[in-house]
């Protein structure tokens, strides 16, 4: 039994190669509901799947800007995922504090040139952590930027 979706295929390759076409094998029939009344079984359709731009939305809903982190609070940084997104590529670094738990926070470009070599999962005996210093303006070129600082704790 295939869905319509593969019986759709399944009929048109039949056509196109004048019947020498194997059987489609339909892989939307794994999830099942039954409405309870008839018995008959209602199969998933392709229209219950997220689409690609709806885990998108989900991973920047949950990131916040560096900008939003409160200031002068030591978070450990636990993950950095290089990403692309329209504006180029990016960074998001997972971070965990001592009482607030987990934050996923977009890295700044400074911060992204700091880390860009640093793999985590490599890191045995060291661990590292970062602090917000708030919005900082440059001396000689008078533009603002966000300050923080980086600190590598070696573990005991």
């Amino acid at each position: 039994m295939v869905c319509d979706i593969c019986a759709e295929i399944q009929e048109r390759l039949f056509v196109e190669s004048n019947g020498s076409c194997g059987q489609v094998i339909c892989n939307h029939m794994d999830e099942t509901e039954t409405d309870g009344d008839d018995g008959d079984d209602k199969r998933a359709t392709a229209t219950e799947f997220p689409s690609l731009q709806e885990f998108d939305n989900v991973q920047q809903q949950d990131t916040v800007k560096f900008r939003d982190l409160p200031i002068q609070q030591v978070y450990q940084i636990k993950g950095i995922k290089k990403v692309s997104t329209k504006s180029g590529p990016a960074m998001i670094l997972d971070l965990l504090h001592e009482t607030n738990g987990p934050i996923r926070v977009w890295a700044t470009s400074l911060i992204q040139k700091e880390l860009k070599d640093v793999v985590i999962g490599k890191m045995k005996k060291e661990r590292l952590f970062i602090v917000s210093k708030g919005e900082k303006c440059a001396q000689s070129s008078k533009n603002r930027y966000l300050n923080y600082k980086i600190v590598k704790k070696t573990r005991k």
